[in-house]
């Protein structure tokens, strides 16, 4: 995993990659690659650079060891620039994978000329929550009493199909002529969701409230 400068920052990375080439005989052999990679990602906005602005006088913990939200009292408006490291105050995750397959043939009928199929096949899935209460940095800054969430998806798959023949020759042994013939198709599709709320009534399901 990878961390970032600050708390709550962080990548989770996986990433797999095989091949198998089999030859069959001088006339044939075929292969195939797979790719996969997988990332959980968590997010924070913070707010630390704030700190610069606010009287080094407050009392940044609760006795309990949790976030206080207004270091300076109840009754300042100065709200601290670590609330958003509270647990379950703001969350912000996605989570990626990617799964690519190159699978292929390759055939040699004769001398000089050779035939390969090339396909390759992509899937992709996404996900994305968002999460923060009426405690998180800027809710409390502008004087919210809610929480909002959301919540996001999407789906992709692609397929490209490649055929080609070449055929090397040369005439008189003067001159050599390379002969190519390709055939390409392919496709591909995907889908989005996506649901933003906010008035939520618990902090606990986070962004699965939507």
């Amino acid at each position: 995993g990878e961390k970032g400068i600050y708390q709550n920052d962080e990548s989770k990375i996986l990433n797999i990659r095989t091949g198998l080439d089999v030859k069959f005989s001088k006339l044939l052999k075929a292969g195939v690659q797979t790719v996969i990679s997988a990332r959980n990602n968590d997010a924070t906005a913070s707010r630390v650079n704030k700190a610069y602005g606010v009287a080094p006088v407050g009392m940044p913990y609760n006795e309990d060891g949790s976030v206080r939200l207004r270091p300076l009292g109840e009754t300042n408006a100065t709200i601290s620039p670590i609330a958003n490291y509270a647990p379950g105050v703001y969350i912000d995750n996605s989570k990626n994978l990617n799964i690519n397959v190159y699978p292929y043939v390759e055939f040699t009928p004769i001398n000089n000329l050779t035939v390969r199929s090339n396909l390759g096949i992509s899937a992709s899935l996404a996900r994305n929550g968002f999460f923060q209460s009426e405690r998180a940095y800027n809710p409390a800054s502008e004087g919210k009493v809610t929480k909002e969430a959301s919540y996001s998806t999407a789906i992709g798959q692609s397929y490209i199909w490649e055929n080609y023949a070449t055929y090397n020759f040369d005439i008189n042994d003067l001159h050599q002529f390379t002969a190519t013939g390709i055939i390409s198709m392919g496709k591909s599709i995907g889908e989005t969701s996506a649901i933003a709320v906010n008035g939520l009534d618990f902090d606990y399901y986070t962004y699965y409230n939507t």
